[in-house]
């Protein structure tokens, strides 16, 4: 991986991680790998954070991922490939 893709990783998943505690989840409960129903996040309120992220990083996220993304590794995956398009 080089670097500038790490870069992006670390940025993404300080977005994603900053609109989950905006939702009200505990930071020490985002963990890599960790599963949105792990963490009593339902399956429209990841709609709702992932719209919150496209908005702030000017993105968007096909709405055939949205609808199996399961766990935050996978959002931030989403993210990135979005942000390749």
């Amino acid at each position: 991986m080089t670097e500038a893709v790490i870069g992006d990783i670390d940025v993404v998943y300080a977005e994603v991680q900053a609109v989950l505690i905006g939702e009200g989840l505990l930071a020490d409960r985002l963990k890599p790998g960790a599963r949105f129903d792990d963490l009593g996040v339902d399956s429209i309120s990841v709609v709702t954070i992932t719209e919150r992220v496209e908005k702030r990083l000017g993105i968007s996220v096909p709405d055939d991922t949205l609808e199996a993304l399961q766990t935050v590794d996978e959002l931030v995956d989403a993210v990135l490939a979005a942000r390749a398009r």
